[in-house]
């Protein structure tokens, strides 16, 4: 088995939410994350969805996770832009990345903008990691470096 098949099959062993979820991310644009980075999402927000303030109580995790995984998705288009200045694009967005969400974009926003920052300081924060681990490492090169 090579790399590319092996990398397929495990793209292909993601939730049906989470296939249906990129299928319409890809529908309106090209979605190049990977199905593990949804999954984690998913994984994190399905457990901890119901105790954020914006979660009515007897909500259904179903109705957030396009909202969540939009988040996702949108910041991975460009993460150099911050959530606010793209605000009105994910708004226009939201209608057709909801899918079968009941929720509309007033609704949406607080989990979208969390999503977003949720994975922005991962992103900050392993990138941190790196360059600390780069600059202390005696061996340490950059890519490029001969």
């Amino acid at each position: 088995m090579n790399i590319r098949s092996s990398h397929r099959e495990s793209e292909e062993k993601h939730s049906p939410l989470i296939d249906k979820l990129r299928r319409q991310m890809a529908a309106t644009g090209n979605d190049e994350v990977p199905a593990s980075v949804y999954e984690a999402h998913d994984a994190h927000w399905s457990e901890n969805y119901a105790s954020r303030p914006y979660v009515d109580a007897g909500e259904d995790y179903e109705d957030y996770a396009p909202a969540y995984l939009y988040g996702v998705y949108v910041y991975h288009l460009d993460p150099e832009r911050l959530f606010d200045e793209c605000e009105s694009d994910l708004a226009n967005g939201w209608e057709s990345a909801r899918g079968e969400s009941p929720l509309n974009w007033t609704k949406a926003k607080p989990a979208v903008r969390e999503a977003w920052y949720r994975i922005s300081d991962l992103a900050k924060r392993a990138k941190s990691e790196r360059d600390e681990l780069l600059s202390t490492s005696p061996t340490a090169h950059t890519p490029g470096d001969h």
